[in-house]
């Protein structure tokens, strides 16, 4: 499969796009430069997402590159520096999706203008004359193309590159099939206790055994307190927190407490927002409820 990436030929002919991606990782830039034309190129693509360049900035600098050194073969663009990201299998697909989120126009619907559901149109411009769509997904068809992106990477990169860490994104896409939502996989509450038991620690010799008697102490204290009238914890104490916002009305509604958090703001309700707050008040207010028999 390897062999097969590199000696294939393009339609019209020409070196395949990842050959010459292959010759560029192994040719210096410039006599003297410690960076191939490839690594140059990945550098600055690093740059500009991490410090967030916009892709106008980038190309202005890429022509500024280009033109200033044009024996380098730099590319004049952003829109071709990025072609050599999707050379090793690291691009996406674009989809475009109905505006009600029915379908998919994809494979049989590809060529479709009008969605088969709800028959609206595809396209921000009625007669589609344009053909710019109302929704696009972003694909990325990683389950197929990481091993191909990891040959690829493996003619590039030394062999100290691909560690275990590196190994595990084959198995990432079966893992995320399996596990559903990313909610599902997240190991935060799990870190927050961690933390509390750690803690606990008090005899670093005997770790276990200074979180076992910290979590029963902790669980049978907090249950028998539940029972006495005059222990504060943490279920009979009164968080000044939840005290805000408490209105000085009589009416039931405003009556309960609200936890305000950042800075204040002043907001201006126009008449719909209002009418929508007086029908909220108007149909859970306990004071309203004789009136609406």
């Amino acid at each position: 499969m390897l062999a097969d990436l590199y000696v294939a030929v393009q339609e019209d002919g020409e070196q395949p796009m990842f050959a010459k991606v292959l010759e560029d990782a192994k040719r210096a830039l410039c006599p003297g430069s410690v960076q191939s034309r490839f690594s140059f190129l990945v550098r600055l693509l690093h740059i500009k997402s991490f410090y967030r360049i916009s892709n106008t900035t980038l190309s202005v600098i890429l022509k500024l590159l280009s033109g200033s050194f044009p024996n380098y073969g730099l590319p004049d663009s952003y829109d071709k520096a990025k072609r050599y990201l999707k050379e090793l299998g690291l691009g996406y697909e674009l989809i475009h999706v109905c505006d009600n989120n029915c379908v998919l126009f994809r494979k049989d619907l590809a060529k479709v203008d009008n969605c088969p559901k709800c028959k609206k149109s595809r396209w921000v411009d009625a007669d589609g004359a344009k053909r710019i769509p109302k929704k696009i997904l972003r694909y990325f068809p990683l389950k197929a193309e990481i091993p191909v992106i990891l040959c690829k990477l493996e003619k590039i990169f030394p062999p100290a590159f691909f560690d275990v860490m590196v190994h595990l994104a084959v198995h990432l896409p079966d893992e995320a099939l399996l596990r559903g939502p990313v909610q599902y996989g997240w190991m935060y509450p799990i870190e927050r206790q961690m933390g509390t038991l750690k803690g606990y620690v008090r005899n670093r010799a005997r770790p276990e055994g200074s979180i076992a008697e910290a979590y029963i102490a902790n669980e049978a204290l907090t249950f028998c307190s539940r029972y006495m009238d005059d222990v504060v914890t943490r279920f009979n104490r009164d968080d000044d927190k939840w005290d805000q916002g408490v209105s000085d009305s009589d009416l039931s509604i405003f009556q309960h407490g609200v936890k305000l958090l950042g800075a204040h703001r002043q907001t201006y309700l126009d008449d719909k927002e209002f009418d929508k707050i007086c029908w909220y008040v108007l149909n859970n207010c306990d004071e309203v409820e004789p009136y609406l028999r």
